[in-house]
């Protein structure tokens, strides 16, 4: 059998990386280093949050989506910048280190600041900078993976209970 599998057409190998599933597993990590005592989940989560820290941000602050084959791609989407927020507060919530919570609450700030409907609240999918589109939507519901607002609300509301900020 070994042989045979040798032979075969060998698949592609799918080596992009995504900012938001990115900090979905962040998150995961940090709340099974509790469940299971595991350091080694932890050590995990900080290396990713740094690699997306590191090789996603532009020099202008705004994140890209995507990472394959060595160069950062994409102008990221509201669901990237709340769903890796979401990853950095749950791991500063398990390290306690502050430095996690600054990066989320700047990256919230920032998201609002690119995404917000100031006149009909809520984030849009793109940023104002993102390339014209016929409509810039929002999701209004989640659905496989939760929607951009829906984390934001909760970023939100768990940034005030670790830090008291009038100005979020």
């Amino acid at each position: 059998l070994h042989s045979l599998l040798e032979r075969r057409v060998r698949l592609m190998l799918y080596d992009m990386i995504f900012c938001g599933c990115n900090g979905l597993m962040i998150a995961a990590l940090s709340e099974s280093l509790a469940a299971f005592d595991r350091p080694d989940y932890l050590d995990a989560a900080r290396k990713a949050a740094e690699f997306l820290a590191k090789s996603l941000r532009q020099k202008n602050g705004r994140m890209f989506r995507s990472y394959c084959q060595g160069q950062p791609r994409i102008e990221a989407y509201a669901e990237d910048y709340a769903l890796l927020a979401h990853g950095l507060l749950v791991l500063a919530e398990a390290t306690g280190d502050e430095r996690y919570n600054n990066a989320a609450r700047n990256l919230t700030t920032l998201q609002l600041d690119l995404f917000w409907d100031s006149e009909a609240a809520g984030c849009f999918t793109t940023s104002r900078f993102h390339e014209e589109l016929l409509a810039r939507t929002k999701a209004p519901f989640d659905s496989v993976l939760p929607s951009a607002n829906s984390v934001t609300t909760r970023n939100l509301l768990l940034i005030a209970r670790l830090n008291p900020d009038p100005t979020l």
